[in-house]
């Protein structure tokens, strides 16, 4: 191959190189968002954070995350009804629906962040006198100074799912996800 010096394959050649390094740094640029000045990933690990807690009963655990002026809200159609408002009820709440509802776990099919809100569909699953039961639901988490503020809550989703699928799942998500229960569609 021969190499002609003229000015213009040297400009050829240099805004191909140019191109070339700049489509390079656009397809190896991080693609996850992640970075000290970006706060959405630590919104979604306080959500799984919650979560966790929920799961192993641990309502200290779910309080750190929570803003002092904390909210339950669910949303059924035209109305918006709070379950509960601030920590020393949610507290209270909490401990009541965990006598009532010991088999009660939360798991997380999705989530995502979007601004100062974090969205996830989440599934509760619970042990009730006919069998192993599942319902899952929206759920949108409003932040204020890197602390959850609102919960709110959507009707649940008409979803029909096999025992068997259940169970395996069951035993899989002990660890992650959330449902707080405190609406009526929930044991």
């Amino acid at each position: 191959m021969k190499f002609r010096y003229s000015g213009y394959v040297v400009k050829k050649v240099s805004k191909r190189c140019f191109v070339g390094l700049g489509l390079l740094f656009v397809l190896a640029a991080p693609t996850t968002g992640v970075s000290k000045l970006d706060p959405e990933p630590e919104r979604e690990k306080l959500v799984r954070q919650l979560v966790a807690a929920f799961n192993d009963r641990n309502i200290s655990g779910m309080l750190e995350v929570l803003d002092e002026d904390a909210q339950w809200l669910s949303i059924g159609g035209e109305k918006i009804t709070v379950e509960s408002s601030g920590k020393k009820l949610l507290r209270d709440r909490m401990a009541s629906y965990f006598r009532r509802c010991q088999s009660c776990k939360s798991s997380l099919d999705w989530i995502q962040t979007t601004g100062n809100r974090v969205l996830a569909m989440e599934r509760a699953t619970w042990v009730s006198k006919t069998g192993l039961k599942s319902q899952a639901s929206l759920s949108v988490y409003e932040f204020r100074n890197n602390k959850i503020l609102r919960v709110y809550y959507f009707p649940a989703e008409d979803q029909t799912r096999s025992t068997n699928s259940l169970n395996q799942e069951v035993r899989l998500s002990n660890s992650h996800g959330v449902s707080l229960g405190l609406g009526e569609s929930y044991p």
